[in-house]
């Protein structure tokens, strides 16, 4: 299963930036057109089960990795990130994190 995600822009889009949303099995592409919230109150933490988790496991690691080079691509950077050095410090962090996961999963 891969995720791919782009983010843009046209000169029409009066409402701001789009972001579309991919996920391909085999032949299959299916993208995503509806994201579902729900509301707690904000001092009851809710903790994160299968039961409420959108996406879990190996599919959560290549649904953030596509969101994140989408908005790489469109032109945004880690909010921490104070200069290029910070930039690369994360940058591998996130790749460590990434390989440790998906070790984990297999």
């Amino acid at each position: 299963m891969e995720w791919r995600a782009n983010a843009f822009l046209s000169s029409l889009d009066i409402n701001g930036p789009k972001l579309r949303i991919a996920r391909i099995t085999g032949n299959t592409m299916s993208i995503v057109t509806k994201i579902q919230f729900e509301d707690h109150p904000r001092d009851n933490f809710v903790p994160a089960t299968e039961f409420n988790t959108a996406i879990i496991g190996p599919d959560a690691v290549g649904f953030m990795q596509a969101i994140m080079d989408a908005g790489w691509e469109y032109g945004l950077r880690p909010s921490k990130a104070q200069d290029e050095r910070h930039l690369q410090a994360h940058l591998e962090d996130m790749r460590s994190i990434t390989r440790h996961v998906l070790k984990m999963n297999r």
